[in-house]
């Protein structure tokens, strides 16, 4: 079974680590940070190509390293590293 205290401290975390990003990006919706970035984004029935091109224009690895920095910093607050 689960310790119920500790799925808690991991919900509680995991809402503190989302809010930090939302404060740095204004959302964590994945549609709405590529609308943010400049991306006329289309929800479609088919997926475009992954063609170089195409992660050309696309902010991702930008979103993923301020995740990664949001993360590192909590980290570092808590003592971790």
């Amino acid at each position: 079974t689960v310790d119920h205290d500790n799925k808690l401290k991991v919900y509680e975390i995991n809402r503190k680590l989302i809010e930090k990003f939302e404060e740095k990006r204004g959302t964590s919706n994945c549609l709405k940070l590529l609308e943010t970035a400049g991306l006329e984004v289309e929800v479609k029935g088919e997926a475009e190509k992954r063609t170089s091109e195409y992660y050309s224009k696309r902010p991702c690895g930008y979103i993923v390293y301020d995740a990664a920095r949001v993360l590192e910093e909590y980290l570092e607050e808590v003592g971790v590293i």
